[in-house]
């Protein structure tokens, strides 16, 4: 769980803790790669 509100809703143990960033890395990743991958083949499109 992972929010960039007020926090009401925060883990409070380290175990709790630890799965709320491996959540935000993970969601990182998955946005992270189709992006590159859209974003590259658009400039190899530009430059050929």
């Amino acid at each position: 769980m992972a929010t960039v509100g007020y926090g009401d809703l925060v883990p409070n143990t380290v175990a709790g803790k630890m799965v709320g960033s491996g959540a935000i890395v993970c969601g990182v990743m998955v946005l992270a790669l189709p992006i590159t991958i859209m974003v590259g083949s658009s400039f190899l499109m530009l430059l050929l």
